[in-house]
């Protein structure tokens, strides 16, 4: 969802930087040029980002400062990806279930439903705290076929990171990435499709995977 749907990792990270500056640590980018590792669960993150910034601070607690900063900073800011709107009509005319598998947690993911108001096209919705580990392994997407009562391996599943990629495919699916400025330089070759931006791709392309 970070990523694809929305330019969110400017505004992850803003939300990681606001938090450090409370403890009054530096902060340290990672390769990405963002604080956060791209398509990470946070408790994960988080995990790394106390290492890499020497803070003990209890990471609930983290996670609840960084969450209250993040959401109203998609409040304000967030806006569809190009392209979002116009897949997600395609897929529903030929009548395609959708699942929104996202490692962010329960109430960004309906914050962003709701901003975007998109809500009414998706059939089930996985947060990362809904299953026992975090990308790349697969389970995020291994529930959410559970929950729309398919085989994975007839699943398609689009993502903008290379630890989604690489969850997708060991699930058992076709997987596109979706490539963004923070993402351009992951390891996308074991995806099955890559393109440029939502708006390439059509439902001839989506047939032949």
């Amino acid at each position: 969802m970070d990523g694809l749907m929305i330019d969110s990792e400017p505004l992850q990270s803003k939300a990681y930087e606001t938090v450090l500056k409370e403890y009054g640590k530096d902060t340290i980018f990672g390769q990405e040029g963002t604080v956060q590792k791209i398509g990470v669960r946070e408790r994960d993150n988080w995990e790394l980002i106390k290492k890499t910034h020497g803070l003990s601070e209890d990471t609930d607690k983290l996670i609840d400062k960084r969450q209250y900063v993040y959401l109203e900073l998609i409040r304000q800011h967030a806006i569809a990806r190009a392209g979002l709107i116009e897949l997600l009509d395609l897929l529903k005319q030929h009548n395609i279930k959708m699942a929104l598998a996202s490692s962010s947690i329960l109430s960004h993911i309906h914050l962003v439903l709701a901003k975007l108001d998109v809500a009414n096209y998706f059939n089930a919705i996985v947060s990362g705290h809904d299953v026992p580990r975090g990308k790349p392994a697969p389970d995020i997407f291994l529930e959410a076929a559970k929950q729309l009562h398919v085989d994975p391996i007839d699943c398609v599943v689009f993502e903008d990171a290379q630890t989604g990629i690489e969850a997708g495919k060991v699930a058992g699916a076709k997987v596109v990435a979706v490539p963004n400025k923070y993402t351009k330089n992951h390891d996308f070759s074991k995806a099955d499709l890559v393109i440029d931006s939502l708006e390439n791709i059509n439902w001839n392309t989506i047939k032949t995977l």
